[in-house]
């Protein structure tokens, strides 16, 4: 939910329908195929 605020997002749901209509698959589906990103505050 963080992320969908700080990214500009009303909620997560909002972030969660552009996102599955532009990649085609959840945020949870992407985690689940591609793992975490390269985060800034890792490490």
């Amino acid at each position: 939910t963080q992320a969908a605020l700080l990214a500009g997002f009303p909620s997560y749901e909002s972030l969660r329908r552009v996102f599955a209509r532009e990649l085609s698959m959840s945020p949870t589906v992407y985690q689940r195929r591609f793992g975490t990103a390269h985060r800034a505050d890792a490490g």
